[in-house]
């Protein structure tokens, strides 16, 4: 694929959010369970602004490296893809915890989600949360998964007390990687990264992602002409 120049979405600079943290609310399908509902009226504070950027090929780099820039190419042939049924998931699991562990030589890595996304229509109106087989949309929105509290949340939920007994925050470092495979070829929603040094102070917000268990957090992306993708 070649440089391109395409739109992309980022969260507006509103005056808004300089008085109310932004925020998502993902309502329950019921008062118990782990279905999330589409159909709901608007409950969020999130305004979104298009910009068209420049992209770069990366796969002609060679000098991309997650301690330089926040991400890095892998080639690796995946022996667990496309994923048809449940155990394909847990197959695809291991085999990411055995490329992780070897490519950043860590003493352990644990694949703690494994999510699906797929760019088709969703006539359903909920999301079962507990289905690994439930394909999600693309993420169209610029945003990072983590951030520092939502990092430290992550680890305490995901990971039982005697690992986090047997790694101890004081003598190990936990590093939290979203890997992301590419099957086939992305024809109408490639993947985009930002090289996170193009990054200036204040472009990241801190958003609160509130679904039927937990409040989490997420960083989305305000523009600036400066982030290099």
């Amino acid at each position: 694929m070649p440089d391109i120049r395409a739109q992309l979405t980022f969260l507006s600079n509103s005056p808004l959010y300089e008085i109310e943290k932004p925020y998502s609310i993902l309502l329950p399908e019921q008062e118990q369970g782990d279905s999330i509902r589409h159909d709901l009226p608007r409950c969020n504070n999130l305004e979104w602004s298009h910009h068209w950027v420049d992209i770069r090929e990366a796969r002609r780099r060679h000098d991309l490296t997650l301690e330089a820039c926040g991400f890095q190419l892998l080639r690796h042939t995946s022996q667990s893809i496309p994923i048809r049924e449940p155990r394909d998931v847990t197959s695809y699991r291991l085999e990411t915890e055995e490329l992780l562990q070897t490519t950043f030589a860590a003493e352990r890595a644990i694949c703690y989600d494994v999510v699906l996304r797929q760019n088709v229509r969703d006539t359903s109106s909920s999301t079962d949360l507990r289905d690994p087989m439930s394909p999600h949309p693309p993420a169209f929105r610029v945003h990072n998964d983590a951030t520092p509290k939502s990092g430290v949340d992550m680890i305490e939920r995901h990971l039982p007390h005697e690992i986090r007994e047997m790694y101890p925050v004081t003598r190990y470092r936990y590093r939290i990687v979203k890997y992301k495979t590419t099957y086939g070829l992305g024809v109408d929603s490639p993947l985009a990264v930002c090289d996170y040094r193009s990054i200036a102070d204040g472009d990241l917000v801190a958003v609160d992602k509130v679904t039927p268990s937990r409040v989490g957090e997420v960083y989305y992306l305000k523009h600036n002409d400066h982030q290099a993708w």
